[in-house]
């Protein structure tokens, strides 16, 4: 297929084809468009090579992973020296309390029959905690642990899955002050930790009257707490 370009006229057949020839331009065919072009190597610059480029990354990873290994060999065989260190100290040190005679005998059984006493009181509040209640044993001994170790727990399911009976039995256990409270979505700071002293107020300081409130309670169960 051609295209004609340029002025041509209709003054004469042979004219106007002569013209025609002159100023006709090609379309690209299907045959030019399947040619594969070749740029000249004068203007054009060399790209790198993308296999050079995946050889050096290779190696710096490489790399990497071999000071990565090197570093977790050298604190592995410091942890073990150090472990074999301890080892050896504890062995020395129950050779020569092995070796002191009586007394250290005498410390150890001591020590045993402490912990029998604690373990049973512990077997003993267990019990009593668990009486009567049906599949509660890990909630229990969870708020044994929490109050031996003055920490907080928190329960979380349906109502009448006695929540709050186990920390009623808690406080009669341990016999000390308690505290309870039913919150809502319009309860104020004032019902946890006690109003405002006025008196206090008058001098321009901000003192609450915690007694009786949970500031001061041993044992305290806060129910809807998410209200």
């Amino acid at each position: 297929m051609q295209v004609l370009v340029g002025p041509h006229t209709v003054a004469g057949p042979a004219r106007a084809t002569r013209d025609s020839r002159k100023h006709t331009v090609p379309i690209l065919s299907t045959h030019s468009a399947s040619r594969p072009r070749v740029a000249s190597a004068r203007g054009v610059q060399p790209r790198p090579s993308s296999r050079v480029q995946a050889t050096g990354n290779y190696d710096n990873f490489l790399e990497r992973e071999r000071k990565t290994n090197a570093d977790v060999n050298a604190v592995r065989d410091e942890v073990r020296a150090t472990l074999e260190q301890l080892m050896s100290s504890l062995q020395k040190q129950a050779g020569g309390a092995g070796g002191a005679g009586g007394g250290g005998a005498q410390r150890n059984a001591a020590q045993v029959a402490a912990m029998e006493r604690l373990r049973s009181k512990l077997r003993n509040a267990v019990g009593i905690m668990q009486e009567g209640l049906v599949e509660r044993d890990a909630e229990v001994r969870l708020l044994l642990l929490a109050a031996m170790a003055g920490e907080h727990i928190l329960l979380i399911g349906p109502p009448g899955t006695a929540k709050s009976e186990v920390g009623r039995r808690l406080n009669a256990l341990v016999d000390g002050t308690y505290f309870e409270r039913l919150l809502t979505r319009f309860s104020v700071p004032e019902e946890l930790f006690g109003p405002l002293s006025m008196r206090a107020l008058e001098e321009d300081r901000y003192i609450r009257q915690v007694d009786g409130y949970l500031p001061t309670a041993e044992v305290a169960f806060i129910d809807e707490i998410f209200k």
